[in-house]
């Protein structure tokens, strides 16, 4: 499937997306952003790190999915796996249920190791009770496996298609997307105070589908920036 795609043949738009030498590259360039954004984290977490990418959850080892070409939490985490024996865990907050890690366990055994089964979190409720599973998961499983060691280094997928005006997602008013937002800033500062350092965080776009407005989903992708801004590095920005 990664030939197909990369020379254009085969199952190359499983994706449901058509194929060219341009896209292609772009996909190349997306997945080592996100790499590259994690692997910054765990080198220098005392920095923010930010990819401005997508395309990644709904992907397969044999087949594309949905807009998704290649899992780059799956090909990210592997790396750090091999390179730092740590694990992760994604906070996938995206509208849709991210299948990729779970639909890739038995193919790549490692995977396991490098993402422990549990701590691929996808939401699945609405508004208060949609913030409700975000809270309660941090709070009673994500955080006593960051202090005991099991989880190295997390990853916030702040989706815009969660939010109800848009059009492939109905979850959360502004409101409750950005309570969420604040609340998981708020926590990481907590947590690094709690623990005496930084923690590895770094945050990704994934979905968000808007055609008829794109700024709103960049401003929803923009605030959830201005919360980490404002909550880990204490510049208040009004926005």
């Amino acid at each position: 499937y990664v030939y197909n795609f990369l020379e254009g043949k085969g199952n190359c738009e499983s994706n449901g997306l058509k194929w060219s030498k341009e896209f292609s590259e772009a996909v190349l360039m997306n997945n080592a952003s996100f790499y590259t954004a994690i692997r910054n984290s765990v080198v220098n977490p005392q920095e923010i790190s930010f990819s401005p990418s997508s395309g990644f959850h709904h992907a397969r080892p044999n087949r594309g999915s949905a807009f998704c070409t290649f899992s780059g939490q799956v090909i990210s985490s592997l790396k750090i796996w091999e390179e730092f024996k740590m694990s992760g865990c994604y906070l996938d907050l995206d509208g849709h249920f991210g299948n990729s890690i779970e639909d890739t366990r038995s193919f790549t055994p490692n995977l396991n190791h490098a993402i422990p089964p549990g701590f691929n979190f996808n939401p699945k409720l609405y508004d208060a009770e949609y913030f409700g599973e975000v809270e309660n998961f941090i709070g009673k499983t994500l955080e006593p496996a960051l202090l005991a060691g099991k989880i190295h280094y997390i990853v916030w997928c702040h989706g815009a298609d969660s939010h109800k005006e848009d059009q492939l997602g109905d979850q959360c008013s502004t409101e409750w997307w950005m309570k969420c937002a604040d609340y998981f800033w708020q926590w990481v500062r907590e947590m690094e105070a709690k623990l005496g350092r930084n923690i590895p965080v770094s945050c990704s776009l994934f979905g968000g589908y808007r055609d008829d407005d794109f700024n709103s989903v960049l401003s929803l992708h923009t605030g959830d920036l201005m919360s980490c801004v404002k909550n880990c590095i204490e510049i208040d920005v009004d926005y």
